[in-house]
């Protein structure tokens, strides 16, 4: 009963999995390995499908240790569905995700290098409702200088009937790895640690496990300990270990609800691998309140753009900082052209920046160009960046691209704006007159009684 019930959850987090992969096929994660981990032993791996059923592979997983060329024993393909599945069958090479997930590519170089070590004797085939067939593996060969290998392969089912608004694509992953017999190192280190803020009154302590090894192997102890301001410890917890395949980094986590007071704290990681032993990284951290890191919270406001035609577009907006650690800010900035009230399908200028470092409760003032050629007309412009939260957000302004103004209307631009400027300058403007001719009238003051004292002089001497 127990195995069936983990057998039942195995399949439920595989077919959210797939789910998720079929809106993204760019990234392509090892989906039926998710399932693979809450399973005892390597069993079918099972996708439930809304047209009743399931489509499954035996077994999902293999660990090879031999000599190629060799044919693998056979898999078997299953459909108990009610509809007839079209399926493709791809073997790749796999690597692993922080999370631990498996992912490959789908790259025509990717798949050369992957059909050169394991091919199947078939790569497209029809199943039936009810039916199950099997498909052969061959190992071919392992890349140049290489003991091991890291191959996956892709089941890819897609039901065959027509009619349908929406053909749901599923996909199984078999894992195989394949070793050569001898001996390997085994070996990792810890590479960081890290602190987040994972929710409200939550932490996130992750710790990165590296396997520096040759065979995939999984560290045998990892531990989490949390010192406070005076070397005291606060806390020690252990982590549960999984494998980690050969030069993968993966990550392993605690989420942390019981509260720490505000202080001051250094949070060490501890790791034993392979023939590595009593490793360690550590990091420190302030709490501003229990469970809480100081955070910046950056906010976008006041978005103005102006710009004058066969010139670009003047971009000024003003940043603040709100949180309680300094802070920077993502932004991207699109500039469209309107006709008649509505933007073009593509922008014409794009930017993307980081914002300098601002500190807590301090505001600056942002100022960027954009594009260049403006022709007469109406633009918008856009600027995305993510708020307080996490949460997108986009700023509008619309400007009206005008003819450059000649130095008299800049001018009369800049009374405007600056009210008080011109008069201004017109003081300062007296001022200097007024002293230049107060100078001039000094030295001609002293040149005449220059001029009387030689006469004076002269007059002595007859």
């Amino acid at each position: 009963m127990r195995h069936q019930e983990r057998a039942h959850i195995a399949r439920r987090v595989a077919g959210v999995a797939l789910s998720l992969a079929a809106l993204f096929p760019g990234v392509a994660l090892a989906l039926a390995v998710l399932s693979l981990c809450l399973l005892p032993e390597p069993a079918a791996a099972t996708v439930a499908t809304p047209l009743g059923g399931a489509f499954s592979i035996t077994p999902a997983r293999r660990y090879i240790v031999a000599h190629p060329p060799l044919t693998l024993a056979p898999t078997g393909v299953a459909n108990t569905t009610q509809v007839t599945l079209d399926v493709h069958v791809i073997p790749v090479l796999l690597s692993q995700l922080p999370s631990g997930a498996f992912s490959y590519e789908l790259t025509p170089l990717a798949l050369r290098a992957a059909r050169g070590i394991l091919s199947s004797d078939t790569s497209h085939f029809v199943l039936p409702p009810g039916a199950s067939r099997e498909v052969s593996l061959d190992w071919h060969d392992l890349p140049r200088r290489a003991r091991t290998a890291n191959l996956g392969v892709i089941y890819q089912a897609m039901p065959v009937a027509r009619g349908t608004p929406v053909r749901i694509v599923e996909q199984l992953l078999g894992v195989d790895i394949l070793r050569l017999p001898g001996h390997y190192r085994s070996s990792g280190q810890l590479t960081d640690l890290r602190v987040s803020q994972l929710k409200p009154r939550t932490l996130r302590l992750a710790l990165d496990a590296h396997n520096s090894g040759q065979d995939l192997a999984s560290p045998s102890r990892i531990a989490l300990t949390i010192h406070d301001h005076t070397g005291r410890r606060v806390l020690a917890r252990s982590l549960a270990t999984d494998i980690v395949l050969p030069g993968a980094t993966r990550e392993f986590v605690l989420n942390l609800a019981h509260p720490l007071p505000a202080g001051s704290y250094t949070a060490i990681g501890h790791m034993a691998f392979g023939s590595s032993h009593d490793l360690a990284t550590r990091t420190s951290f302030q709490l501003i309140a229990p469970n809480e890191l100081p955070s910046s919270q950056m906010q976008l406001r006041l978005l103005t753009a102006q710009g004058a035609v066969s010139q670009g577009a003047q971009v000024a907006a003003q940043t603040k900082n709100t949180g309680s650690a300094p802070g920077t800010l993502d932004v991207a900035l699109r500039l469209y052209r309107l006709n008649e009230g509505i933007p073009a399908s593509r922008p014409i200028a794009t930017r993307a920046f980081t914002t300098p470092p601002l500190a807590p409760g301090h505001t600056s003032q942002l100022r960027e160009a954009l594009g260049r050629g403006l022709h007469p007309g109406t633009y918008r412009l856009l600027a995305d960046y993510h708020a307080i939260g996490g949460a997108p957000q986009t700023l509008i302004a619309d400007f009206q691209a005008q003819q450059p103004l000649d130095l008299l209307a800049e001018l009369r631009g800049i009374s405007r704006e600056h009210a008080l400027l011109l008069p201004g300058l017109l003081i300062l403007a007296t001022s200097v007159l007024l002293t230049l001719v107060l100078a001039r009238e000094r030295q001609h003051r002293d040149a005449l009684q220059a001029a009387r004292r030689q006469i004076d002089e002269l007059e002595r001497q007859r």
